[in-house]
């Protein structure tokens, strides 16, 4: 699917749900150009256009840096196609910009880790993959099976002597 006709669709159910919405007198607060964006790249990456998603996805952290959905959903997007490297560094932003979000922290360490395990890259960040699974586990204890996941990386660290 092409990426015109994703924006256009996105475009015409808007203008149809608010046309919905006005006919039933319910106000509708105009959606940010960012989510617009965002809502394109979902479609376009379920309607199997990754390149369009990731182009859409772009455009949306281009009109507002701070906008996590779209660069979660990048990141996202970035592992499924084992782009470890450009998932990483979309989550090490958002880690910056919301460091209590235990979520992203735990991302940041399976994209860390899967980078070693898929490419043999980044062996030298085996030890920031284990500090920001526990840094998950201290922002929500039993996050995401992330106590099972400490436990593998403790291990294979003092298995192999990982320093």
């Amino acid at each position: 699917m092409k990426l015109s006709v994703i924006i256009a669709l996105s475009i015409i159910s808007t203008v149809l749900l608010a046309g919905l919405a006005a006919a039933s007198g319910v106000l509708i607060v105009s959606q940010s150009k960012q989510a617009g964006y965002n809502d394109a790249a979902y479609y376009a990456y379920h309607a199997g256009d990754d390149a369009a998603a990731e182009h859409l996805y772009l455009l949306a952290i281009k009109e507002d840096p701070s906008y996590q959905l779209a660069r979660y959903n990048l990141a996202t997007l970035y592992f499924q196609e084992g782009k470890y490297d450009d998932a990483i560094s979309q989550l090490e932003l958002l880690v910056q910009q919301d460091p209590s979000n235990p979520a992203y922290h735990y991302d940041l360490a399976v994209n860390l880790v899967e980078n070693i395990r898929q490419n043999g890259k980044g062996l030298d960040r085996f030890d920031r993959a284990l500090a920001e699974y526990k840094t998950a586990d201290q922002l929500s204890p039993g996050f995401s099976h992330v106590t099972e996941n400490i436990a593998v990386l403790e291990r294979i660290k003092a298995e192999y002597n990982i320093q």
